[in-house]
């Protein structure tokens, strides 16, 4: 909170006035003990110590004007239901630039302390038969040829709630009241609290069809309710209309049992997914570097048998190549056999073979080495690859750990219910089990699977 007015002493009244980070004004006044002994206020309705509850203050050039509109469209007999409450909704950079503003300090003084034209509002409601939002207090302060007018408007004695105050000046000689300037108001409109929205526009539509510019159209907020708007004629201020959501308990436990149950069937799904995963990514148990190598080596036979004859020595530039080929997979070196059977291979093809032309003989060469160099490739990628590919499928293990610790723990928080949502509960439980056996043996089959990952 920003200081405006420090702790000030005047007239046995202690005032200070901050701001907080919405830029709304927060004046706290000490009021002393004769104001305090109010014989108007009954003693239950007084608050603790010396505080009176807060108000919003809106300069506005209309001020009765004002006051008669709110009472006129909100404002009920006593034998009509009716919980409407009033805030200020504050906030920078407001939408409407004719938003609401403060009084300055010299104001509240006089408001403490000055003399002047007093109807207590408190007493007034005491005596009247009005309920909703009403004009709940008035004060007029006249110091020279000024006259400063001040009207509280709530649902309840200023006493007992927040309230919103409109003030004004007027001028004695020229009987025109001030213009007030809003440009830099923090006020984005004026909330008001309602029991149903929708019996609240059927009156408005019975009783004052062209009193309220309604705004086409509502707005809903998850979870909280819905609210409408419309815009004050006298002041050009935004007013809007709130209906809260009714909760109802067993509204409540039905949603808590569905998304158990879609949590059920996001975890059963999720297990599906990884089970598929692991069928796709890991090589067989039983595919050792040993055997990775041979199948490399059968490529290479196949591959120049179905070749024209060639000399020797490009056959054995192409075997050769082909070991260079076999580096990038990142296994372990060809076992010695391996390599028997590949000089073996560049013999036999040295007794065979008989020379062709040379040039056909490079071009098919090329292309089968090219085809090989990519296999290779693909097989390097895919082998760098298991590394990471493991360290994702224990993410994806842990994770699924942690939903199923948070299903169990959700499962056994819901209360106990009728036997309809009992005979849900039993079938979540069911299910929770049956995923608890299919994630330990999924788990079981991927520790088995790292086991062999890393004998290779």
């Amino acid at each position: 909170f920003d200081t405006t007015v420090a702790l000030t002493i005047f007239h046995n009244a202690q005032i200070a006035i901050f701001k907080d980070p919405n830029g709304i004004e927060v004046r706290l006044i000490e009021l002393t003990e004769q104001q305090q002994e109010d014989s108007t206020i009954a003693e239950s309705d007084k608050r603790q110590w010396f505080a009176r509850v807060g108000y919003y203050t809106i300069p506005t050039a209309k001020i009765e004007l004002t006051g008669r509109y709110f009472e006129r469209i909100f404002a009920c007999t006593s034998n009509q239901h009716n919980s409407e409450k009033v805030a200020a909704v504050g906030g920078g950079g407001g939408r409407n630039k004719h938003g609401g503003g403060g009084m300055v300090a010299e104001n509240i003084v006089k408001t403490v302390v000055g003399k002047g034209k007093k109807n207590t509002g408190e007493e007034l409601s005491k005596n009247s038969n009005i309920g909703g939002i009403r004009i709940v207090d008035t004060e007029e302060y006249v110091i020279g040829l000024t006259k400063t007018q001040f009207l509280w408007l709530s649902h309840e004695p200023r006493c007992m709630g927040t309230s919103i105050c409109f003030t004004g000046k007027l001028i004695a000689e020229s009987h025109e009241v001030r213009q007030c300037d809003r440009s830099s108001s923090q006020l984005l409109a004026i909330g008001i609290e309602v029991p149903s929205l929708d019996a609240l526009l059927k009156r408005w539509e019975w009783e004052r069809p062209n009193e309220v510019s309604w705004e086409p159209g509502r707005f809903r907020i998850s979870g909280i309710g819905q609210f409408g708007k419309f815009i004050e004629p006298n002041n050009n201020i935004t007013v809007e209309i709130f209906t809260p959501k009714i909760i109802d308990p067993a509204e409540v436990q039905r949603e808590n049992a569905a998304a158990a149950a879609a949590a059920v069937i996001a975890a059963n799904e999720k297990a599906e997914k990884l089970r598929k995963l692991k069928a796709d990514l890991l090589p067989p148990k039983s595919h050792t570097n040993d055997e990775i190598a041979k199948i490399t080596v059968s490529k290479l036979v196949k591959a120049v048998s179905e070749s024209a004859l060639v000399p020797i020595n490009s056959h054995r530039n192409a075997v050769e190549m082909t070991e260079e080929t076999l580096t990038p997979l990142e296994i372990n070196p060809l076992p010695q056999d391996v390599k028997v059977k590949l000089r073996n291979i560049k013999v036999s093809m040295s007794e065979e073979l008989q020379p062709a032309s040379e040039n056909v003989v490079k071009m098919k060469l090329n292309q089968k080495l090219e085809k090989l160099k990519i296999e290779a490739e693909q097989n390097g990628e895919r082998a760098n690859g298991f590394k990471a590919e493991v360290k994702e499928l224990k993410a994806v293990i842990a994770e699924q750990e942690v939903d199923i610790k948070g299903l169990h723990n959700k499962v056994k928080t819901i209360p106990p219910q009728p036997k309809k949502l009992e005979t849900e509960k039993a079938e979540l439980e069911t299910k929770h089990e049956e995923l608890t056996v299919v994630h330990t043996a999924l788990k079981g089959e991927f520790e088995e699977t790292l086991k062999s990952l890393e004998a290779l």
